[in-house]
């Protein structure tokens, strides 16, 4: 994914499941040029806001879509080796 004109590079698109039955579709993580991440909910219909989430939310959102994100790319590297 290639990086904002401000150096923001998109990192991955995924869905979270706060609790449940419930579904949160495309969420974004995204590296910001300080190599700090922020996560991004799905715009609505004209770019409107879908979500509004908490920091202790959104930041246990950035630690677990990292880790899993860590996890697919170590996965790949293996399954390309064998």
């Amino acid at each position: 994914m290639p990086a904002s004109p401000r150096g923001f590079v998109p990192r991955a698109k995924f869905n979270v499941e706060p609790m449940d039955g419930i579904v949160i579709y495309d969420f974004t993580i995204v590296e910001a040029p300080d190599g700090k991440y922020r996560v991004y909910a799905p715009s609505g219909k004209y770019g409107s806001e879908t979500a509004s989430l908490s920091p202790e939310f959104r930041n246990k959102i950035i630690s677990t879509a990292l880790l899993q994100l860590d996890e697919d790319l170590h996965d790949q590297k293996n399954h390309k080796a064998a």
